[in-house]
């Protein structure tokens, strides 16, 4: 976890953690509306086995990530692409978790991180 804490670290200059969790969850959830890129991965392989799909951030904690995206997602396992302030990108395997479809056509998405992505 001392990767995706230091990811998730230089990803919000704002990360505050919390004593108090809400909701009875684990990791405190930040706001994150920034553009992220998510490629579905082979279950077994870990190889992309997809495009990668743009995506837009809406909260991310040291545990994992929601998002909002326009394309179905049918694989369980992805990547989910950082872009970092100093011009380089980080990704994490992540296993979705839950996945709803909204009134303004958009899926909405979110999963638990596992690991760094190194493919």
């Amino acid at each position: 976890m001392h990767e995706i804490e230091g990811l998730v670290d230089s990803l919000l200059a704002s990360w505050q953690r919390s004593g108090s969790l809400i909701h009875g969850r684990r990791w405190h959830r930040i706001p994150y509306s920034k553009t992220i890129s998510v490629t579905a991965l082979d279950e077994r392989s870990e190889e992309p086995v997809s495009e990668p799909i743009v995506a837009t951030g809406q909260d991310v904690s040291l545990g994992g990530i929601a998002f909002a995206h326009s394309q179905a997602v049918p694989q369980r396992l992805v990547a989910v692409t950082f872009d970092l302030l100093d011009g380089s990108s980080e990704s994490i395997v992540t296993a979705l978790k839950w996945c709803r479809f909204g009134r303004d056509g958009r899926y909405r998405s979110g999963g638990r991180f596992l690991r760094a992505f190194t493919h």
